[in-house]
């Protein structure tokens, strides 16, 4: 059963959260409640819940800091955040450290279960994800591969402190190595242009690398082992005594032989992470890191290099250009404007090229905590996205794949751009019927004066509440849905007719040629008479 832990200092918020949902029907148990975050930290580290329901405001640790310090322990729990509208803010801060899912008060039965239902389908892919591994070293003949493999996931994943503690000689056993007291090092080696969905392509470039490393290290190392990612990442750990200076020279060797492999793989590029050197079994884990980190900083000094690593990150508040960002995003999720987005995008990229503090892991962060407060913004307006929409996940796996600012901002503002343009079109297309009527009318009467008033006494609402709901529903204001829908009939009229501009103009509701001719221009770039002559 998957455990589950409620916390909320309301008693009643627990009550309803625990009977809204049938649990053993999910294959859940609800091991605990809690009442504070001091509380919840301390069933988090005793019973270790794979999912915590909890309140962004709790006394003593609010909901950010039960994230923070409920992944120290770890880092695998799922949370679920439950905020009002006026705690936003903190639930942009809850981004920074990884949540699941956000709920708005009231929670309902509804939205809870789909949330869980989610991360269930996550733990029970990586539970059998490790099933399938388990199941593996069973059998004889690949036993020492897998592994040997699984400790370097295991580091890469955030889950081999534990086991980089144990005696050496343990560990030889448990994993199939043969490490000596030394030097450890994690090479890390990213390839990106290739097609990762066909594997063929990416297991026969880590052929390659692994005939390249043992050919070259061979000599020099006691140990080495690497696996392979679904994303073009290679992961390669090495254990040796004291020739690091060798090493270094034949990592600059390797790179140049990889560098080769652009003559199969056209659009090939490759970067090396350099870990840091640790001098025990404990600390490769700060080697994995320093290389994790180098790569990421291939988006900054560009590809086809080694780059060394550097000590861990300090999370830091956000900057100001990226809150207003936020800020920026919410008012365009608001009024459904998705025009605005690239601008908003090109502005934040400005902004990260000009902070001289900034490194690629940061970079990437902040992009994907501005798709995360997108999302959040669509469910603080009750817009509902499609179920088999699969924003957050595409955008996840492609921002892996970008090697520069540039292909990150491309990816991000085409990203919210199609995502919140096809939720318009949507909302356009399924609209109210007094929408849907007004807008037939305006198309009937392009010839007419057209106030909004005219036009809400016919559906029969306020012009306050029609201006209003017209937005909404539309993406745009009323005055600018007549403009463009007379410029489109216009435009019709140019091509299919030979009428005058005159006769046109005044079928779309222009008194005189001189404005009709000042606004068509100012759509379309160019003059009525040219538009006839190009199109006509």
């Amino acid at each position: 059963m998957i455990k589950v832990l409620i916390a909320d200092d309301e008693l009643r918020i627990c009550e309803l959260i625990f009977r809204l949902i049938d649990w053993e029907s999910l294959g859940m148990s609800v091991i605990a409640v809690a009442h504070d975050g001091r509380e919840t930290i301390k069933i988090i580290k005793n019973e270790m819940p794979d999912i915590v329901i909890t309140d962004i405001r709790m006394p003593g640790y609010n909901g950010v800091d039960v994230i923070r310090i409920g992944k120290e322990y770890n880092s695998d729990i799922q949370f679920i955040i439950i905020s009002g509208y006026s705690q936003f803010d903190y639930a942009q801060n809850a981004i920074h450290y990884g949540v699941s899912d956000y709920l708005l008060k009231p929670v309902k039965a509804e939205e809870l279960t789909k949330a869980l239902l989610r991360i269930k389908s996550r733990i029970d892919k990586n539970n059998q994800m490790y099933s399938q591994v388990k199941k593996a070293w069973t059998l004889e003949q690949q036993n020492r591969r897998l592994y040997r493999e699984q400790l370097i996931m295991e580091i890469a994943h955030g889950k081999g402190f534990d086991v980089l503690t144990k005696d050496m000689n343990t560990l030889n056993e448990q994993y199939k190595y043969e490490f000596i007291p030394g030097f450890f090092t994690i090479v890390i080696v990213k390839a990106d242009g290739l097609n990762f969905e066909e594997k063929t392509e990416s297991s026969f470039l880590y052929e390659k690398i692994q005939q390249s490393l043992s050919f070259a290290f061979a000599p020099v190392m006691q140990e080495m082992q690497g696996t392979m990612l679904d994303n073009g990442t290679y992961i390669f750990l090495f254990n040796y005594e004291n020739e690091y200076a060798e090493i270094e020279s034949q990592i600059h060797r390797l790179l140049n032989q990889m560098l080769l492999q652009k003559d199969v793989f056209k659009k090939l590029h490759l970067t090396i992470g350099l870990g840091k050197r640790v001098n025990c079994l404990v600390e490769v884990g700060k080697s994995y890191e320093t290389a994790y980190l180098a790569i990421k900083d291939r988006i900054l000094v560009g590809t086809d290099r080694i780059i060394e690593g550097k000590e861990k990150i300090v999370v830091q508040d956000y900057k100001d250009y990226f809150l207003h960002t936020v800020r920026e995003l919410e008012n365009v999720v608001e009024n459904l404007d998705d025009k605005r987005i690239s601008d908003i995008i090109q502005e934040w990229g400005t902004a990260l090229s000009k902070d001289k503090e900034i490194n690629g892991y940061q970079i990437e962060q902040s992009a994907k905590a501005l798709v995360n407060s997108y999302l959040l913004s669509m469910q603080k307006n009750n817009y509902t996205l499609d179920e088999d929409d699969n924003l957050l996940k595409d955008f996840m796996k492609s921002i892996e794949n970008c090697i520069s600012l540039g292909e990150i901002q491309e990816l991000l503002s085409g990203t919210l751009e199609q995502s919140l343009s096809e939720y318009r079109h949507k909302r356009a297309l399924s609209g109210s019927k007094p929408i849907r009527d007004a807008k037939e009318y305006i198309r009937n009467n392009l010839a007419g004066n057209l106030t909004i008033q005219e036009v809400s006494e016919y559906v029969g609402y306020s012009s306050a509440h029609f201006s209003v709901r017209f937005k909404q529903e539309c993406g745009i204001t009323f005055s600018d849905y007549v403009m463009e829908s007379r410029i489109e009939k216009s435009k019709e009229l140019l091509k299919n007719t030979r009428e005058t501009i005159e006769s046109i103009a005044a079928a779309v509701g222009y008194s005189d040629v001189k404005s009709f001719t000042k606004n068509f221009k100012k759509y379309t770039e160019v003059k009525p008479s040219q538009y006839r002559k190009i199109y006509g």
